[in-house]
């Protein structure tokens, strides 16, 4: 289990790297209201344009109202790709009032600690 915590606008936001037998759960929650706003699922595969790359298929289910599944759907495809596992992907982060930017800076945040997490991971393997 790999875990880690950041602050943004004084709330946590924390993530959570759990390998299940060959498979792995992320989980990202965090902000004003941490929730579950989606299921993102990456599976790896042969790339359909060239076999010799890898590729991923994501399945998502997004409960109403939430955006969760643009971040989750990033994380599961470039978890699954690096590590050539399934990937279920718990997404939900919710900050009251955020500008444009500031939504960028969680969402640059969120996917440079899923590379860290990813890294360490991967790391752990050798």
């Amino acid at each position: 289990m790999l875990k880690k915590t950041i602050t943004f606008k004084s709330k946590k936001i924390e993530f959570l790297l759990l390998e299940i037998g060959e498979d792995i759960i992320f989980i990202v929650s965090g902000g004003d209201q941490p929730h579950i706003g989606a299921i993102s699922v990456g599976v790896p595969r042969p790339s359909l344009k060239d076999p010799d790359q890898l590729s991923s298929t994501i399945s998502t289910y997004v409960f109403t109202g939430h955006k969760d599944d643009i971040l989750g759907n990033k994380i599961a495809d470039e978890i699954s790709k690096r590590t050539e596992k399934k990937v279920v992907v718990l997404s939900g982060i919710h900050f009251h009032d955020l500008s444009e930017r500031d939504i960028e800076l969680v969402v640059k945040k969120t996917e440079v600690i899923c590379q860290e997490l990813i890294e360490l991971f991967q790391k752990s393997k050798e």
